[in-house]
């Protein structure tokens, strides 16, 4: 994925939440990974989502 999609990516697929969330860095730049999850943790924060064993929900939603 591209990393200028990233917001779009988020918006449309909650499943980007979970990879960064329980992602680990294999190899490459660890920086761009700790980019990317900053991104989706502000992205959380913002949207005020809680993470469910059935997905990710507002948590005015539970």
């Amino acid at each position: 994925m591209p990393l200028n999609r990233l917001d779009e990516v988020l918006e449309s697929s909650m499943i980007i939440l979970d990879a960064v969330t329980d992602g680990k860095v294999l190899c490459g730049d660890r920086r761009v990974f700790d980019d990317i999850r900053d991104k989706v943790s502000k992205y959380i924060r913002d949207r005020n989502l809680v993470r469910t064993k059935d997905g990710w929900f507002p948590r005015s939603a539970l």
